[in-house]
């Protein structure tokens, strides 16, 4: 039963946590849209950092993962 609990207790974290990663993402893509609607001038290592934050890979912390590279 306690194992149950535990593994129900991962994926509500889990799922919380990608939830509020992707709500963050989204905000970040509003933000980006709204800059380029108002013609602000971007920086190629602006855009990269942007981008690469919007396709970044999320970590849902159910696998653990060799983060040594």
């Amino acid at each position: 039963f306690i194992y149950i609990v535990r593994i129900l207790i991962k994926i509500v974290m889990s799922n919380h946590h990608l939830a509020t990663e992707y709500r963050q993402k989204a905000a970040l893509t509003r933000f980006y849209q709204a800059l380029t609607y108002a013609g602000t001038d971007i920086d190629k290592e602006e855009r990269l950092i942007i981008i690469n934050s919007l396709f970044s890979r999320v970590e849902t912390g159910l696998v653990k993962t060799d983060t040594s590279n």
